[in-house]
């Protein structure tokens, strides 16, 4: 585990990871927002491994849709493999997780992955005891998020987009309004 500044450590260190976890503040506050670009999220894909991935912590709350819409086209912009799971579950939590890699995400390894200790301990301290319990939490993959955030403004180091309108949307109360988005984004099957 290495706790650094994220695109520093990423643009002068080749290493590549298995996994690379970012989880900042708000996308609007300046030196964090810079976290939820374009090019940040290129340079983390460029230190991953071919089958690697990359996750993205993400609110809902003190977002527009339109914001929202906004990082998570970024995201799938860079990787064209994406799965959304909303925390405490697909129709509740108040956090998204996002998966991004170059390689198909195949949640359909859960269960073998949970026969690793280690993996299971991690799952079971977030209330996350079987394949189930994960796959309560997911949203959707590429194939429902492509067409519902087409359109939306990329997020990129050059326009600061999210930094520069969101904070006027800070506390309006969005949270009722990207839930019944979020929902919208479930697979039918998860209804």
């Amino acid at each position: 585990m290495i706790v650094d500044d994220a695109r520093t450590y990423l643009r002068v260190n080749p290493t590549t990871y298995d996994a690379i976890i970012s989880e900042p503040s708000h996308p609007w506050v300046p030196g964090v927002a810079n976290l939820f670009t374009r090019e940040f999220f290129t340079l983390g894909r460029e230190r991953l491994r071919d089958d690697g991935v990359f996750v993205q912590w993400l609110q809902i709350y003190q977002l527009s849709t339109e914001n929202l819409r906004s990082v998570l086209a970024t995201f799938h912009a860079v990787f064209p493999h994406v799965a959304v799971f909303r925390i405490q579950g697909a129709a509740k939590g108040k956090d998204l997780i996002l998966v991004g890699s170059r390689e198909p995400i195949r949640l359909d390894r859960i269960n073998e992955k949970m026969k690793d200790a280690r993996v299971a301990a991690d799952l079971k301290r977030v209330g996350l005891n079987n394949a189930d319990d994960v796959m309560a939490w997911f949203v959707c993959d590429e194939t429902r998020l492509s067409p519902a955030i087409a359109g939306a403004i990329i997020n990129t180091d050059d326009n600061m987009h999210v930094e520069t309108v969101a904070p006027r949307e800070a506390f309006r109360p969005s949270m009722e309004e990207n839930s019944g988005w979020i929902e919208r984004l479930r697979l039918p099957k998860n209804r």
